[in-house]
């Protein structure tokens, strides 16, 4: 449990996009994916299906990333729909945010 802890708090290297984008992906067909607290509040709000973000996350465009709260953070978005994602570990990955694009 403590390395599974340290590995979440210091989290994952800087990738270039079209890496965070293949790792994502394997990190959703292999891996774990962790939904924040943040991420259920926004998704009930704006009505997200956990089908509609996994759709998302398999096929969406993943931006170069923004270092925030100590992690480095991708942007997925795809048509009308948009997320906030971290990679925690090579394994691991965390939904921070959704939210539905404006028209």
């Amino acid at each position: 449990w403590i390395r599974r802890c340290e590995i979440i708090s210091r989290g994952m290297e800087r990738l270039r996009a079209r890496a965070a984008r293949d790792l994502i992906r394997q990190i959703l067909d292999t891996g774990e994916v962790l939904y924040v607290p943040h991420y259920h509040d926004e998704a009930k709000k704006d009505a997200v299906l956990l089908a509609d973000i996994e759709e998302l996350l398999a096929h969406g465009l993943v931006e170069e990333p923004e270092f925030e709260n100590g992690e480095w953070r991708y942007r997925v978005r795809r048509f009308r729909l948009s997320a906030i994602v971290a990679v925690r570990a090579e394994t691991m990955l965390a939904v921070i945010t959704v939210w539905k694009n404006e028209r």
